[in-house]
């Protein structure tokens, strides 16, 4: 028996109320009761979607799937190529028999190994922050006629609940931290070098304040 209703149940067998009163009193503290246990259940049952959290094996299609933590391909093992003169990618997938399938289906998230990958046109990249504004590198090599080759490497975000993938800087950030009243009031009120140094500070902190519960495995 929880507190809340022994207290309840303990004062009114000492209080003079009527019987009938008596019984409606139980009744309502035995309604908040279940309430109570009914979320503290549901709260055991969910997490934060972060970095710790251990994902379901396998290929999430909708942000539905990510919420409940059920990918719609399990345990899938891809292989996809690149045409580059035509710019076409070919994806396919191995299921549980070892047996190739090509992939026509939406790609939102990948879990294989543990390893987040999430599709930005039908490039997957690597997770390097879980959270309602994760992260991302991408890496574009050019290649000059000398024979010389140059990397560059940009940081971009994914809005998790809107979808949003975008190079991260203070222009494609701005809408989204502008959802959070108090960390915008200050972010704004900074100036613009400013805030390019403290940019992953503020995502940091819009993830802490604002966290994305998923289903436990």
């Amino acid at each position: 028996m929880s507190r809340v209703l022994a207290m309840v149940l303990n004062y009114h067998s000492h209080s003079g109320v009527t019987s009938k009163q008596n019984r409606q009193m139980k009744y309502l503290a035995l309604f908040i009761f279940l309430i109570s246990s009914e979320f503290l259940l549901a709260q055991d049952e969910v997490s934060v979607f972060d970095n710790q959290i251990k994902l379901e094996e396998g290929v999430y299609t909708s942000l539905s799937e990510i919420l409940e933590n059920s990918p719609k391909y399990y345990d899938c093992r891809f292989e996809y190529k690149v045409d580059y003169w035509f710019g076409k990618t070919s994806i396919y997938y191995f299921d549980k028999t070892g047996t190739r399938h090509e992939f026509n289906d939406t790609i939102l998230l990948i879990v294989e190994d543990g390893v987040r990958y999430v599709n930005f046109k039908n490039h997957f990249c690597k997770l390097i922050l879980t959270a309602s504004i994760s992260t991302f590198y991408i890496e574009n090599t050019y290649l000059y006629a000398n024979g010389q080759n140059l990397v560059d490497t940009r940081l971009y975000f994914w809005d998790v609940l809107t979808g949003l993938i975008n190079k991260l800087n203070r222009n494609t950030i701005d809408e989204v931290l502008q959802r959070d009243n108090f960390i915008y009031s200050t972010y704004s009120g900074i100036s613009d070098s400013k805030k390019e140094k403290t940019l992953y500070s503020y995502i940091l902190k819009y993830n802490s304040r604002n966290p994305i519960l998923i289903r436990k495995q």
